[in-house]
């Protein structure tokens, strides 16, 4: 199995990881993501790719078991950045940790969580309280 776990910068996020390695099993994949805002400088999207590289590496660091594929996004909105990777990578399920204080905190509000099942009727979306 194929899960995408999008990592923010609040270290809370990572709290997704240890469901999504379970659900993966041994011979899954999990597809760590970042999605980062898109800076308007060329300059500026390189330092904010290497932030997002470091937040992934850190988050790769805890997971043993499952093939890792790191994947990083500079899009204006966290909802489409995710379901673009999802896309991109065919995932079977995303696994995303909710502090209500993140990045990633707008996925329970209603509406965006509605988007994020409506654009990917076929993939589940698993959402862990953390924090």
């Amino acid at each position: 199995m194929k899960i995408l776990v999008p990592i923010s910068d609040d270290a809370a996020s990572r709290e997704a990881i240890p469901q999504a390695v379970t659900a993966a099993g041994a011979g899954g994949h999990i597809v760590l993501a970042s999605i980062g805002e898109l800076p308007e400088v060329s300059e500026q999207a390189e330092e904010a790719r290497a932030a997002l590289r470091e937040r992934l590496d850190k988050a790769a660091r805890e997971i043993s078991g499952p093939q890792v594929t790191e994947r990083i996004e500079l899009a204006g909105d966290p909802v489409r950045g995710i379901i673009e990777i999802a896309r991109d990578e065919h995932v079977d399920r995303i696994v995303i940790a909710s502090t209500h204080r993140g990045q990633f905190e707008q996925l329970v509000d209603g509406s965006i969580a509605e988007e994020l099942r409506e654009d990917l009727k076929q993939i589940p979306v698993d959402i862990v309280s953390a924090g």
